[in-house]
């Protein structure tokens, strides 16, 4: 089974059940995000200031609890999944993310 660590001493997103709100914030060499995969409760997901993310996982559009998806300063973030499975989103921001090509499916 592979493991994603950000910074030492970090878990894997897994492990950190149970979670409904994460934030990664000023991770600046921040090249992949963690798979949020079993955070089934997650209401609540924030990224910013993470200068080298180019993209976002797939699994976040399954993430079924997810209300508030908050996107700031992603400096390379070019595409983002489908967030189709997110029925239950209330709240999409994205700020200052210059490179960002489109809007995913399951918006608008």
């Amino acid at each position: 089974m592979a493991s994603w660590v950000c910074r030492p001493g970090l878990v894997p997103m897994s492990m950190w059940l149970p979670v409904w709100l994460v934030s990664l914030w000023g991770l600046k060499e921040l090249q992949e995000m963690p798979d949020p995969i079993g955070l089934t409760a997650l209401g609540s997901l924030t990224i910013g200031h993470c200068d080298k993310l180019r993209a976002l996982p797939r699994e976040i559009g399954k993430l079924g609890a997810l209300r508030e998806l908050t996107l700031e300063w992603l400096n390379e973030l070019q595409e983002m999944p489908d967030l189709i499975g997110l029925t239950t989103l209330d709240s999409l921001k994205i700020k200052a993310c210059s490179k960002l090509r489109a809007l995913p499916r399951g918006i608008g």
